[in-house]
């Protein structure tokens, strides 16, 4: 009696022809879709052919592992990658190298700008507060100096309206008349007149207004009588002509008088009483107490004792007072910064970067 063979499964049991080795079955993994593609169409090729012998199966085994080490031989090795690594980091370290020279570089031209950014603000903010100074001085000289033209003109008064028929060799004798009609003294009364001509311009066409008739006396009582009693007459006369008797003042006093002209209308429509000083200002009168304007500092008092506070003066602002420059804007100091050194990362020493007695006794 024999031995009972063991029974076989026709399902498990798989052709000889598909059989794989383990390192076929290593290496196909790492396959492309393609050859693996290519290897189930000879698989499902071989599947279809008959069985052949265990011969047959074996050549192909053996042709199918030579493939395979050649596959393998073409592979980069070991040293290949190693090559590779020390190349990239050979040109990490160059690339890393001049970065970090063009950082210092730059860091330092940064920092010098910023010096010289410092410096040169420093330097602006002097110069800006040297001329503000400068405004303030150049804004009281300008006051002295418009007080000292009005104290030249004291004894000089203006006639308005005179027309420009009467030529300079009977002008004095005319205006002296006009004088002495106002005083109430005879034509001919000799009021002691300095100087006297028309204004320094250009002659204006007979539809034009004349121009206005400077004259200077000797004595500034006798101007002053003249003056006060021709505002109380408040319409003076030559023939038909209606004429003004004025005191003579600077260019800059009556412009200044002309951009206030809002603020005497407000003050004559209140009736509230003021007057003109020398130097240049305004008085006003209100309920017993006297407020005065000479500067643009003192518009909002002014103006606030007068109950107008929505009246603009600044077209007078801007005529006395010089532009201010403009201020820089707050800039917090430039500080240089650097990392420090407890958060410094410090570079793991590796065999490679180790001294050479330090690879001496790691070998060791």
């Amino acid at each position: 009696m024999g031995k009972h063979s063991k029974s076989r499964d026709p399902q498990r049991e798989e052709p000889k022809g598909n059989r794989l080795t383990e390192s076929q079955k290593f290496l196909k993994k790492f396959l492309t879709p393609a050859e693996q593609d290519s290897d189930a169409h000879e698989g499902s090729s071989e599947t279809g052919k008959p069985d052949g012998t265990d011969a047959d199966s074996e050549c192909e085994s053996i042709n199918t592992d030579q493939g395979t080490l050649s596959y393998l031989k073409t592979l980069p090795t070991k040293q290949d990658f190693l090559d590779l690594a020390t190349q990239i980091k050979t040109t990490l370290k160059e690339e890393v190298g001049d970065l970090k020279a063009e950082i210092t570089a730059l860091h330092s031209k940064t920092a010098d700008i910023e010096h010289r950014a410092e410096s040169v603000e420093n330097t602006l903010e002097s110069l800006l507060t040297v001329t503000e100074s400068q405004s303030r001085a150049i804004q009281l000289l300008t006051r002295r100096v418009e007080d000292l033209d009005n104290r030249g003109r004291r004894c000089n008064l203006r006639v308005r309206g005179l027309p420009e028929s009467i030529d300079q060799p009977i002008l004095k004798q005319t205006v002296q008349a006009i004088f002495n009609d106002i005083l109430g003294q005879q034509p001919a009364n000799d009021l002691q007149i300095e100087r006297i001509h028309r204004a320094l311009r250009p002659r204006g066409l007979p539809t034009e207004k004349p121009r206005d008739i400077i004259c200077c006396l000797l004595s500034y009582t006798k101007k002053e009588d003249i003056l006060t009693k021709a505002r109380q007459l408040k319409v003076v006369k030559y023939g038909n002509t209606e004429i003004a008797i004025l005191q003579d003042l600077s260019w800059f006093t009556l412009q200044q008088r002309k951009l206030l002209k809002p603020l005497t209308d407000m003050l004559k429509e209140r009736q509230i009483l003021f007057r003109w000083g020398y130097p240049f200002s305004i008085q006003a009168t209100i309920e017993g107490k006297t407020h005065t304007l000479t500067t643009p500092e003192d518009i909002h008092p002014f103006l606030q004792a007068c109950k107008a506070e929505n009246l603009d003066l600044i077209e007078w602002v801007k005529f006395v007072q010089l532009p201010k420059p403009t201020s820089l804007q707050h800039k917090e100091p430039w500080m240089e910064v650097t990392t420090p050194k407890s958060k410094r990362r410090k570079m793991k020493l590796t065999p490679e970067k180790l001294p050479p007695q330090d690879k001496t006794k790691d070998t060791g």
